[in-house]
């Protein structure tokens, strides 16, 4: 599969592509086969949500809207409606709702329509691009086109997920510690240089039995923001 840079879409691409993620490697695919992992995108605010203490900025263009999650709700503070921003981030998902985890939010204040304009035409071009060589993209339609039922799949993935878990003791953890602590116990352990941490190293401070689980509250605190991803791969605590 194609190694991914920051895509530049419209939103409608975000809003139609299909979860095709495997493990913890959020990846999504674009009708036109295109697989999205970081997107460049540039877009109007349209307002402001919150969701279990989950702060979100609105974008809109002409072809739709989609979430922005924000660390912390201050980041909103000189974000106003119908500002114009530039968001490239990484694409992610919670419970059906595709967002866009930033790494870069940028307020455009000069030539506005100039911008929206040229942002058009590369979009354009790049559409232009995937239609002369469909070739390239061949194989990633197949795949757009075998995730046809991956909601459904989602849905039955998160049940699973919600179910109660049984607590269980860690290798690392002679205070018996319920899971959620000792991840966090153990990430902030590993992570001396401050740059986050592998979920491989993670992941292998557990018993082969207690992996599972382990995934899932790892996904849990990205969910909740306890943690977020500084890049594609590892893990840090918010702090």
């Amino acid at each position: 599969m194609e190694k991914t840079c920051a895509r530049i879409v419209c939103i409608e691409d975000i809003e139609n592509s299909r979860n095709i993620s495997k493990n913890f490697s959020k990846q999504f695919c674009s009708p036109k086969g295109v697989i999205l992992e970081e997107v460049n995108i540039i877009a109007r605010v349209n307002g402001f949500s919150e969701e279990n203490n989950k702060y979100y900025v609105i974008l809109k263009d002409e072809t739709g809207e989609v979430p922005v999650r924000l660390s912390e709700q201050n980041q909103t503070f000189g974000i106003e409606n119908n500002d114009l921003l530039l968001i490239i981030g990484f694409l992610n998902i919670d419970k059906q709702k595709k967002y866009i985890n930033p790494y870069l939010i940028k307020k455009i204040q000069e030539n506005e329509e100039k911008t929206e304009k040229l942002r058009k035409l590369q979009i354009i071009n790049f559409y232009n691009y995937i239609d002369k060589n469909s070739d390239i993209y061949k194989t990633n339609k197949e795949i757009y086109d075998k995730y046809e039922n991956i909601k459904d799949e989602t849905n039955k993935l998160e049940e699973k997920q919600d179910e109660p878990m049984q607590k269980s003791s860690s290798v690392l953890n002679p205070d018996n510690l319920n899971l959620k602590e000792n991840l966090i116990h153990i990430i902030k352990k590993i992570d001396v240089n401050n740059n986050g941490v592998s979920y491989v190293d993670i992941l292998d401070k557990f018993e082969k039995e207690q992996k599972e689980e382990a995934e899932t509250i790892i996904d849990s605190l990205l969910d909740e923001g306890i943690c977020y991803e500084p890049i594609a791969g590892r893990i840090k605590i918010l702090e």
